[in-house]
């Protein structure tokens, strides 16, 4: 059995082996579920496991033979529920994920169209870059409206990839908009040398390379 799961008293107990005997850590009893609304109640874990990736790997074979068939349906089925699309639709738009990934989308298509330098990123990883600025304002230290910002901006040739990015109030990121941003910041009046540095060194540049366009 793959033990790389932690026992947690309040999600799981030991039980009589499985009828594939799935030992638990040579305990010689399974690891099993406790009752929940989403699975039948003592479930053998690594068995509830198995059935989850054969069933997704039906779906995806499934999804292969009848392409044109399952897109036709979803096709109707949105027309006949528009409403219920829409609502759906705007319930992720509000979303913390929904936003991270709206965003990332526009970020792509943008450079896609400008044919830009561009390396694929996760949601998770904007709200990592956040977290490495502290979940402030690269540049006034503001903790208000946080946005991710293109360091070189795109319409500057800048690429649409991590190291490319800096999280931003949203008056600073309209603000610098295109603009070199070491021209634009030494202008403000809330530059920080300390800041600047900070910056540089986040994204792994210096003085003389802060404007060199990253490929990751």
């Amino acid at each position: 059995m793959n033990n790389d799961i932690t026992f947690n008293p309040d999600k799981f107990y030991l039980g009589r082996l499985c009828s594939k005997h799935h030992e638990w850590q040579g305990t010689g009893k399974s690891l099993r579920y406790k009752p929940s609304p989403n699975r039948r109640c003592g479930a053998c874990v690594e068995c509830h496991r198995e059935e989850s990736r054969n069933r997704g790997d039906y779906y995806k074979k499934h999804y292969q033979r009848n392409k044109q068939r399952v897109i036709q349906n979803v096709k109707q089925w949105r027309n006949k529920n528009k409403e219920k699309v829409k609502e759906i639709q705007d319930r992720y738009r509000r979303s913390e994920k929904g936003r991270r990934c709206l965003i990332k989308a526009s970020n792509q298509r943008r450079a896609k169209k400008l044919m830009n330098h561009r390396f694929n990123y996760s949601c998770e990883q904007l709200s990592q870059v956040k977290e490495s600025f502290f979940n402030q304002c690269a540049y006034c230290g503001s903790n208000k409206q946080i946005q991710i910002d293109h360091f070189i901006a795109v319409n500057n040739g800048g690429s649409d990839c991590i190291g490319n990015f800096v999280a931003a109030c949203r008056k600073c990121n309209r603000d610098k908009s295109d603009s070199d941003p070491k021209e634009w910041y030494t202008k403000q009046p809330f530059y920080s040398i300390k800041r600047w540095r900070m910056i540089l060194k986040i994204l792994g540049k210096t003085e003389s390379t802060y404007n060199q366009i990253p490929l990751l």
